[in-house]
């Protein structure tokens, strides 16, 4: 609950500031609330001080939202950065503004996974470049109801699980500017048991159980001679196999996207803060 301090009679009041309720858990999210707050309110620009991804991918898709010009002061106190949202969105267009925040969650944020081996910049160009990627990406987040996927395969089943979390992550997001309720995250990819959250991976087996029986192994030594049956057969190990975390024969590796962006600009603790104020000129500040 937010409050508006004012003086009456030489008295010092305050009173509930109602357009600023809001049932969102992130001040991620609450600070675009604050910000389109503070523009109603005729400020010129708005500088939001973040190094957090969600931040500035949030800035671009709600600055068409909010009138005046949202300024995001990222970096560290040695050497930071003025990035102009107005000038931003104008150069990416409004089709991938509105399809960034499905995007990000599609790709991996802080808390949907990541794809297996696919980065966000090989995706981002694919962004970029298809119409019909980025209006399919711009509709996840529209709803909290169920998404349906009728060209999926039943060994979809992960992908599936994978894209109802980015959706329901993408509706959170999108819902800032509301004062709506969120509903459980329970059968959006997620298990809630006990007040406890657990990812759902899969309802379906990964392979058909005879394939799993038929090619699997269960190394102590990390799957690195032909020792291993899988490495025998020149086969990688799989799901299926009940080998160790030491594994050295599989095809796929764990992907930290934190990592994978051209810079560090995850959410590393790091102050976060909405400031009204005049014009800012475009361009970087080093």
């Amino acid at each position: 609950m937010c409050h508006k301090i004012y003086v009456e009679n030489e008295i010092v009041k305050s009173v509930e500031c109602t357009e600023l309720l809001s049932k969102q858990e992130e001040a991620d999210t609450k600070m675009f609330l604050h910000a389109k707050h503070a523009a109603d309110k005729s400020f010129d620009s708005i500088v939001i001080k973040s190094s957090d991804t969600d931040v500035e991918v949030l800035a671009c898709y709600f600055q068409n939202c909010i009138s005046s010009n949202i300024i995001i002061l990222t970096g560290t106190s040695s050497k930071c950065r003025l990035l102009n949202m107005q000038s931003m969105c104008a150069k990416l267009g409004e089709n991938v503004c509105r399809a960034l925040p499905g995007f990000h969650a599609f790709t991996g944020c802080d808390s949907v996974s990541a794809l297996s081996g696919k980065g966000k910049s090989k995706a981002f160009g694919v962004l970029t470049r298809s119409v019909e990627f980025s209006e399919g990406l711009s509709r996840l987040g529209e709803t909290f109801e169920e998404i349906h996927c009728h060209l999926l395969p039943p060994t979809k089943d992960a992908m599936l699980k994978h894209m109802k979390r980015a959706n329901f992550q993408a509706k959170i997001w999108k819902s800032a500017l509301e004062h709506n309720t969120v509903p459980s995250p329970n059968n959006h990819g997620w298990i809630v048991k006990n007040n406890l959250i657990s990812i759902n991976w899969l309802d379906l087996p990964p392979a058909l159980d005879a394939l799993l029986i038929l090619i699997s192994c269960s190394c102590k030594a990390g799957c690195a001679n032909k020792r291993c049956s899988c490495v025998r057969q020149a086969l990688s190990c799989t799901d299926g196999c009940k080998c160790s975390n030491a594994c050295s024969n599989k095809d796929y590796q764990i992907v930290d996207i934190a990592n994978d962006d051209d810079e560090d600009d995850g959410d590393d603790g790091g102050d976060k803060s909405v400031d009204a104020g005049d014009e800012t000129d475009d361009g970087s500040m080093d």
